[in-house]
């Protein structure tokens, strides 16, 4: 059996504290709104191995998903589906679709990856018919956590474009021609430091296992160093707390926002 990814583990993490549930009831919530019987056209964005566009494609008010990702071997895990279509070309800012060809698209825990997301944004917006949906799950950090810990998710990541702030989020939107109709904060707690260092294990998944034992405690330790550093600012933001062994856990804020895709008047 192969080792699971850290998109995995979240995902079943997420699903033991009840919140991919209330994401997936956001999303049915709004997409029932808009269907009117209409077999809609779902864009799965960032798909990873499909849990998404699986329960997409369950729907009976769905006709069809694209589950687009850049990952390959995600998209091999997804399972054969009569209503899915798998796609891996193109990239965030040059999507392999034509205009107007989505009722919906959805972004789900995937925005944080991109590092051009202005230019993303329009290119949801163009694959999105006029009134159609972004439905968009997140998080949010304060400027200040935001300057302070976006280089740190670099140590325990790759392919991390950064957080937004809310207002940051909001106008990116906005300027990209899609409008908030719908928002859903909530709060996502790592209860363990541990937890959260997991996810430096898990880059190496795909590498020789000599090379992980090497460098992921090396990262780990880099990591705890620096929040355990941190200043005062940071810790109220992002409502740490402290063990005898140092961090405890902190918490920061979510959303899921569901965007209106604004019809174009002239030129863009």
């Amino acid at each position: 059996m192969p080792d699971r990814t850290h998109g995995e583990k979240r995902m079943e993490e997420l699903a033991r504290k009840g919140i991919h549930g209330r994401v997936l009831a956001f999303y049915d919530r709004c997409i029932r709104d808009m269907s009117a019987g209409a077999d809609l056209a779902i864009l799965d964005l960032g798909a990873g191995s499909g849990h998404v566009s699986l329960w997409l494609a369950a729907q009976d008010c769905v006709g069809s998903v694209v589950a687009y990702d850049k990952a390959l071997k995600y998209m091999r895990e997804l399972p054969k589906h009569p209503k899915i279509e798998k796609r891996s070309q193109g990239s965030n800012t040059a999507l392999p679709f034509g205009s107007d060809e989505f009722d919906v698209v959805i972004c789900r825990y995937v925005f944080h990856h991109f590092e051009q997301k202005a230019e993303s944004l329009r290119e949801v917006r163009r694959v999105l018919k006029p009134g159609g949906l972004l439905l968009l799950s997140d998080a949010v950090l304060p400027d200040h956590s935001k300057s302070v810990l976006n280089p740190l998710l670099h140590v325990r990541e790759q392919n991390i474009g950064g957080y937004l702030t809310y207002h940051e989020t909001l106008r990116a939107l906005e300027d990209a021609g899609l409008c908030p109709v719908l928002w859903r904060p909530y709060t996502y707690s790592y209860e363990s430091f541990a937890k959260y260092l997991e996810a430096v294990d898990d880059e190496f998944t795909d590498t020789a296992q000599d090379v992980g034992r090497l460098v992921a405690p090396v990262l780990k330790a880099k990591l705890r160093r620096a929040w355990a550093a941190l200043d005062a600012r940071v810790r109220t933001e992002m409502r740490v707390e402290s063990g005898d062994r140092g961090i405890k856990g902190f918490s920061y804020d979510m959303f899921d926002v569901a965007c209106r895709a604004v019809p174009v008047t002239g030129s863009d």
